[in-house]
């Protein structure tokens, strides 16, 4: 009997010991997940600065030219932001699986703040170069949070492809303890989320794809082939 409980005790040492070591492992994988992670996060920011820089100087050069030609800084103006909100998505995705949120959670912030330097880069360039282009800001809130803000969300993926570079996308956090943010959505009276602001026009609650396409048309200067479909 005493020999049989030895190796019981053995066995059970070996057990914890084997447990021990993959759970080990497992935390080393996942702070090794977690840093290239933050890494490629903070690497994508500061390309989207130096290309927001980048854009800034062509702005000013437009600004102070004459017949200069905005084609190219508009398609850029629309890359850069179609990237930005790509980057933004991957970043909420990981918030979702990090065990610690902090370093992720101020790489949004520097997204955030970004967003809204192109937001108000745009306003400018559209009276600069004209461009019959609509803005919208997109007020959400974690899934956890906000049920219906992925939805709209889709919507609002659906209204980008459909009028490609004429539509630009800001996504901001309503959450976002950022001064800035939380200065834009108190001079929209934002309170509940998804909010959809068309130019000056607030849509509160999840809004149908219908009536945001109705007010984006009516921001246009020209009539488009997408609105008459």
């Amino acid at each position: 009997m005493t020999v049989d409980r030895r190796i019981y005790v053995k066995k059970h040492l070996a057990a914890l010991a084997i447990t021990v070591i993959i759970f080990t492992i497992g935390i080393m994988i996942g702070l090794q997940v977690s840093d290239l992670r933050i890494n490629a996060i903070t690497n994508a920011a500061r390309l989207q600065r130096a290309q927001f820089e980048s854009l800034q100087l062509q702005y000013t050069f437009l600004n102070s030219a004459q017949n200069s030609s905005c084609v190219a800084f508009r398609t850029a103006l629309d890359q850069n932001i179609y990237e930005l909100e790509n980057a933004r998505t991957k970043l909420e995705a990981y918030i979702e699986d990090a065990n610690d949120e902090e370093e992720f959670m101020i790489a949004k912030r520097e997204y955030m703040i970004t967003e809204i330097r192109y937001w108000l880069l745009a306003q400018q360039a559209e009276k600069v170069c004209e461009l019959d282009t609509v803005s919208v800001l997109f007020f959400y809130r974690r899934s956890q949070v906000c049920g219906d803000c992925g939805t709209q969300g889709i919507i609002l993926t659906y209204l980008k492809e459909r009028f490609k570079d004429k539509l630009l996308i800001f996504s901001l956090d309503a959450d976002m303890q950022d001064p800035t943010v939380m200065l834009i959505k108190n001079t929209y009276k934002i309170e509940n989320t998804p909010s959809v602001v068309i130019e000056e026009r607030v849509f509160e609650g999840l809004t149908r794809q219908e009536n945001l396409k109705e007010e984006i048309c009516r921001n246009f200067k020209t009539k488009t082939i997408k609105c008459e479909e």
